[in-house]
């Protein structure tokens, strides 16, 4: 089962006032290895709050040539609900007639506080995801601090670049960079805990969550990777 890596930027933090103004999906393998990938921006219909705005930087002039959400969804539906090759002995069936009889396997959600982005994009998308939800948070929450909150940001930092952010002071967030950096923690996450063997795995585990997604995915990790 392939996973897909998401995460949206959104007007605020209610989804059910709220709205998408970009979101980016990757559909990867189970060893990290990118499928496919889409983004976007999205029109709002409503406001942005300030402090929503001050995260993502939305301004109306840099969403000028953002699509209407229901394009956006529209096409996401298509890019991760079909069957994306024809093996050449069928060449003479129509791509729906071969989609419908050889539906796609089911993805597996993964991303930052996955539930979050979840509850802004479920309600628009028509293709069918495992109900395992598999959170990076969760997954790295052993190798970081535990006396303090830690974002996306600072977990990337910490595991992956050592001293590099991964925004800069000021920088809008953004969710393309967000969820290639979840891919980056998943892989060296993963790896690590494989290379610990399964026995110092369970005795170094303070999070049974975490070792739940190795035993589950670590199995698709043929080699250790670094960021």
């Amino acid at each position: 089962m392939n996973l897909l890596f998401m995460d949206v930027e959104t007007t605020g933090l209610n989804p059910i006032v709220h709205e998408v103004i970009e979101i980016c999906l990757v559909e990867t393998l189970p060893d990290g290895t990118i499928v496919q990938r889409f983004d976007s921006k999205i029109t709002p219909k409503g406001p942005v709050d300030p402090e929503a705005a001050e995260v993502n930087g939305y301004t109306p002039e840099k969403w000028a040539d953002a699509p209407a959400s229901y394009v956006v969804w529209d096409k996401i539906s298509r890019v991760f609900g079909a069957c994306t090759c024809i093996p050449e002995e069928t060449q003479d069936q129509s791509h729906a007639e071969w989609c419908r009889a050889h539906p796609k396997n089911k993805l597996t959600p993964w991303g930052w506080n996955v539930s979050f982005d979840l509850g802004f994009i479920k309600p628009y998308i028509f293709f069918e995801m495992s109900y395992h939800l598999e959170d990076v948070r969760s997954l790295c929450r052993p190798f970081l601090p535990w006396d303090k909150k830690v974002s996306l940001g600072d977990a990337w930092t910490i595991l992956c670049s050592k001293d590099k952010p991964l925004y800069a002071e000021g920088e809008p967030h953004s969710a393309v960079k967000d969820v290639l950096a979840e891919i980056d923690l998943y892989q060296l996450v993963i790896a690590t805990w494989k290379t610990l063997g399964e026995e110092q795995t369970r005795r170094h585990d303070t999070n049974r969550l975490a070792v739940k997604a190795v035993e589950r995915w670590g199995s698709g990790l043929a080699d250790s990777k670094a960021c």
